[in-house]
């Protein structure tokens, strides 16, 4: 298992749209190819997302750890909410 900052870690950019939506991924093969697996992984448990309950600079849905001055979702699970809204399993 691998959390978005650990892949950001091995060079994975998670490339934002002008209105900060995720648009996609770009770096190392096997970065993007964990980040792909972490999303299927995590779909089925954001098609109803979960409310964590964890300190500041943590996903709400998972827990896992991001940066310290960020809320919310990390980026995994905001790309496997995406999937689960468009009917897809990752």
């Amino acid at each position: 298992m691998a959390t978005a900052l650990e892949l950001r870690r091995r060079g994975l950019e998670f490339v934002r749209d002008a209105h900060c939506s995720l648009v996609s991924v770009r770096g190392p093969v096997s970065a993007a190819t964990d980040a792909r697996a972490e999303v299927s992984r995590r779909v089925e448990s954001m098609r109803t997302p979960p409310r964590v309950e964890v300190p500041y600079g943590h996903c709400d849905a998972c827990g896992d750890p991001f940066e310290p001055y960020r809320g919310g979702w990390c980026e995994l699970c905001t790309l496997a909410r995406r999937v689960a809204l468009k009917g897809g399993g990752g």
